[in-house]
């Protein structure tokens, strides 16, 4: 009777454990100085819900000095990496637009390396030491564990989503006609029919990308489009002039519709969340990128610059 009873639990706990998805995490992320807070703020928070299923994180070098990669460099299951140069000019600083005050005075004029075509270097990059990864901006705080969104990845082979924009009269505020420079539209010929319809479409985010080694090609795409600069960059031509080009996101949303890949909608107010059907089952994934709708259940929150967190979370981050 024992015997039996013992041979009931044993399989009983092999079925749980195989029930359960504890596939590896991999994070790729990239900063530079001036998002040096940032990284560690996103570092803190992966520690913090995800450091037993977390393998590593990668952490691209976009400029950070040898004293913060030093430091960068000592914490637990992080490793820094240098970006492949596809382009003498993939991590030049480029101004995109001025930062204003409350009283529209000038506060900064806002530089980003290499117009963000690196993005597309380092999903690459990361796709070739790994077998799936979720690329996440250093401007990203995770709040939740993330073993679901991990798992959906490496079964489906990616995770697209759209920006969270607000509509209005039934379209996206922040379409890709909006976004998208003259350049970009001839090169995809986005002006002729049957194109010319994902003008329309919300611009698909390009802070969260989940790839798969099964989905290779399709990032191996935007890889060989980051050795054209000019296709990323703001030259002033979007319809409401220089300042809203939005670089990587067009390219991003073009070649995902030409793909016909799927891509969630990410609900600004985060009142529906994005059902992953993972074998069958659906879990639910809370995104947001706005403060107020951050709480219990959100998975991940596009902080960009919100650090008011950061002393908590970088009291989570453990080092080697």
């Amino acid at each position: 009777m024992m015997k039996k009873q013992f041979t009931i639990i044993f399989f009983t706990c092999i079925s749980f454990l195989y029930s359960h998805d504890r596939s590896p995490l991999y994070i790729a992320t990239a900063a530079n100085s001036s998002y040096k807070l940032h990284l560690l703020q996103l570092i803190g928070s992966i520690h913090k819900h995800n450091f037993d299923i977390l393998k590593e994180i990668a952490v691209f070098n976009l400029g950070l000095t040898e004293q913060e990669k030093k430091y960068i460099g000592s914490i637990e299951k992080v490793r820094i990496y240098e970006v492949e140069p596809v382009h003498p000019d993939i991590l030049k600083p480029f101004h995109t637009r001025i930062v204003w005050r409350d009283n529209h005075t000038p506060l900064m004029v806002k530089q980003v390396p290499g117009w963000y075509a690196w993005k597309f270097v380092i999903l690459k990059q990361a796709l070739d030491m790994f077998p799936h990864v979720l690329y996440l901006d250093a401007g990203t705080t995770i709040c939740n564990n993330l073993k679901n969104l991990n798992s959906f990845i490496k079964k489906q082979g990616y995770f697209l989503c759209t920006i969270g924009d607000d509509y209005l009269h039934g379209q996206p505020i922040h379409s890709l006609r909006w976004g998208t420079t003259k350049q970009v539209i001839q090169e995809f010929n986005l002006a002729q029919k049957p194109h010319v319809q994902l003008l329309d479409l919300e611009l698909v985010m390009g802070g969260i990308i989940g790839a798969d080694r099964s989905t290779y090609p399709f990032f191996y795409q935007l890889y060989e489009l980051s050795k054209h600069l000019d296709l990323f960059a703001d030259d002033g031509t979007t319809p409401e002039g220089f300042g809203c080009g939005r670089h990587d996101q067009p390219l991003l949303t073009i070649r995902a519709h030409q793909q016909k890949m799927n891509i969630f909608y990410q609900d600004p107010t985060q009142l529906m969340p994005i059902e992953l059907d993972i074998d069958g089952i659906k879990k639910y994934l809370y995104l947001t990128w706005d403060k107020q709708y951050v709480n219990k259940q959100t998975h991940i929150y596009s902080s960009r610059n919100d650090l008011e967190n950061f002393s908590s979370f970088i009291q989570e981050i453990k080092f080697k």
